[in-house]
């Protein structure tokens, strides 16, 4: 028996490897598709299921059915709910806030609290809800809120910017939401 080149017989053996491959995958396969058509049949039967009753329709008894009377009795009688409001009453106030209401919480916060005279502190915050708002720095001026020269923008919740001072004493800031006339906390920073 002539066992051929070394080529031919690599050549066998790969042909030989692969249909058991392919062999193992089908029957894979068929255990796959043979268990999904089991899990269904089991599904169809499970949903028949009424206190032990499997296949075919559900057994129903019949209503009963009341003969009429002639004239209803009191008892029969639709009554008159009076803790039902009336279709000429206004409906109740809920307590759902409407669709523009600002949420709580326009925080400031600014570190270091104390610094020198022109020296850059950080003005931040948080307020959820509420992105793409712009926000104006004010600081306290003789009892007034007066603009400070940054306008912030809140992203994700969140604003930052960078501001200095060379009103020397206690500073007190907010910032303030105009299109809400929502402002935040003061905070207060001393200026040397």
């Amino acid at each position: 028996m002539d066992e051929g080149s070394p080529e031919e017989r690599e050549h066998h053996v790969l042909v030989v490897i692969l249909r058991i491959v392919l062999v193992a995958l089908v029957v894979i396969l068929g255990i796959v598709l043979a268990g999904k058509i089991l899990v269904a049949k089991l599904d169809l039967h499970g949903d028949n299921d009424t206190n032990g009753y499997l296949g075919g329709p559900v057994p129903v008894s019949p209503i009963p059915q009341e003969t009429p009377s002639a004239e209803p009795s009191p008892t029969d009688m639709p009554t008159y709910d009076s803790s039902l409001p009336s279709l000429s009453e206004p409906p109740a106030p809920t307590d759902i806030p409407p669709v523009n209401a600002v949420p709580p919480g326009l925080v400031l916060s600014i570190s270091p609290t104390s610094v020198r005279s022109g020296q850059a502190f950080q003005v931040s915050g948080t307020y959820s809800g509420r992105d793409g708002v712009q926000l104006q720095l004010q600081r306290l001026e003789n009892g007034i809120w007066a603009d400070y020269p940054n306008d912030i923008n809140v992203s994700m919740g969140t604003y930052s910017t960078t501001a200095a001072s060379t009103m020397t004493g206690t500073n007190s800031f907010r910032v303030y939401d105009q299109t809400a006339n929502r402002p935040s906390n003061v905070v207060s920073i001393l200026v040397r």
